[in-house]
């Protein structure tokens, strides 16, 4: 087992986000499975009002929002989210950039790219490309229609680890949801969604997100009132932070080696 291998569970509870497919230039072979999956419950089909168009995020961030990283409270990295585009066709973009020393002798560098494309208040595909330290994966997950017309997710994983032959799973996620939920943090949203597309891992994850309490946190220029929210299910120690305006400014959680990891707001207010 790699000396990283703790980090990673770590970093997928951490990106929850998403760019444009960049191939890691292998051969890939196809695995689907041919079994459709059945509707959702109606509670579970409803359309929410928490998937917005992007006049909705400009309002309420401006076209990016910008966070600092730390881990054990020192400087490591960095995380951005950018809204760019037209209304009827527009992205997402969020990057993040970690260099660090793990276990006083390896140094850990981990790049992640990923966007969510949108028509309107419906978004169309996501795909995403992490590099760990020169390992290569990308998750994909793209929204089809089933036989009744139905909106129908598909996605998946590939991998290109160092001396290993790449590999790709393509699978249904899930039947009869207009919006699949991503690992998104900037959609408060996410507070009442059951699911979520794991950027990282390809899978669908169950999540329920409790309240917990009420805490002043700065937005990179004012500190404001938050609720402080903490991921069960799935995903678990992980906590995030959302303004009473819904927007997001912090999210921590607890690395599988003991250590914090934070994102601080730097700007996370329009102009």
């Amino acid at each position: 087992m790699s000396v990283l291998s703790p980090l990673r569970p770590a970093l997928r509870r951490l990106l929850l986000a998403g760019i444009t497919l960049v191939s890691a230039g292998c051969s890939i072979t196809l695995q689907a499975e041919s079994e459709p999956l059945k509707p959702l419950p109606a509670a579970e089909t409803t359309a929410r009002a928490d998937f917005h168009s992007l006049d909705h995020w400009l309002r309420l961030y401006g076209d990016r929002l910008e966070f600092s990283v730390t881990r054990n409270g020192k400087p490591v990295g960095s995380y951005q989210v950018l809204f760019t585009g037209e209304p009827a066709d527009w992205k997402v973009e969020s990057r993040m950039a970690l260099d660090f020393r793990a276990y006083l002798f390896f140094s850990y560098r981990f790049r992640y790219l990923g966007i969510e494309h949108w028509q309107g208040d419906d978004m169309q595909r996501f795909s995403s490309r992490i590099d760990r330290n020169g390992e290569l994966s990308e998750t994909f997950v793209q929204r089809t229609a089933d036989s009744n017309g139905l909106p129908f997710w598909r996605g998946g994983l590939r991998e290109a680890k160092k001396a290993e032959p790449a590999s790709e799973t393509l699978q249904p996620l899930v039947n009869g949801v207009k919006n699949l939920a991503l690992s998104n943090h900037y959609n408060r949203g996410i507070i009442r969604q059951n699911q979520l597309f794991n950027s990282l891992t390809g899978q669908l994850n169950r999540i329920e997100l409790v309240r917990e309490g009420r805490e002043a946190v700065s937005d990179g220029r004012d500190t404001l009132n938050t609720t402080r929210y903490r991921y069960t299910g799935d995903l678990k120690d992980t906590w995030v932070w959302y303004a009473d305006d819904n927007r997001w400014l912090r999210m921590r959680f607890i690395a599988d080696d003991g250590s914090t990891i934070q994102l601080n707001c730097q700007r996370c207010y329009p102009q």
